[in-house]
């Protein structure tokens, strides 16, 4: 029988990632930067990203290059660029809220982000070594 890790997603009842699950209660500094970073990234992102999206989808089907639906009009195409201008403001955020919490002293959730960068450094380090090896084989 195969054996699994600690933070096995196939293990019945495991949500474990890391020193942070998700019964984990995030201190009032985490919750500040928390809201902090929601509403940056809805200001200086999202709703940017998004209201561009959209002008510019109704540009093009003002001028003809997409087609408005026959019986909603331009609205589909308009929504659609604009939840997805939307969700990619809050995506293109993520690494600065992640900088946030790294900065953040005596965070659990901090020092788990720190940890994790610490090891795909490491991975990818090992990675590297390891690629240098194979091609040294070869010459």
């Amino acid at each position: 029988m195969p054996q699994q890790s600690p933070a096995d997603p196939e293990r019945p009842g495991n949500a474990v990632v890391g020193p942070v699950g998700i019964d984990y209660i995030p201190t009032e500094e985490e919750r500040r930067v928390f809201r902090e970073c929601n509403q940056e990234s809805f200001w200086y992102r999202s709703l940017p990203i998004s209201a561009i999206s959209m002008a510019f989808t109704q540009f093009l089907i003002s001028r003809g290059a997409l087609m408005a639906s026959g019986r909603f009009g331009s609205w589909p195409k308009v929504a659609f660029a604009g939840v997805f201008g939307y969700l990619g403001g809050k995506m293109s955020y993520m690494k600065t809220c992640q900088e946030k919490f790294k900065s953040l002293e005596n965070s659990p959730l901090g020092e788990a982000l720190r940890q994790r960068q610490q090891y795909f450094v490491v991975c990818i380090s090992e990675h590297a070594i390891h690629q240098n090896k194979e091609q040294s084989l070869y010459y």
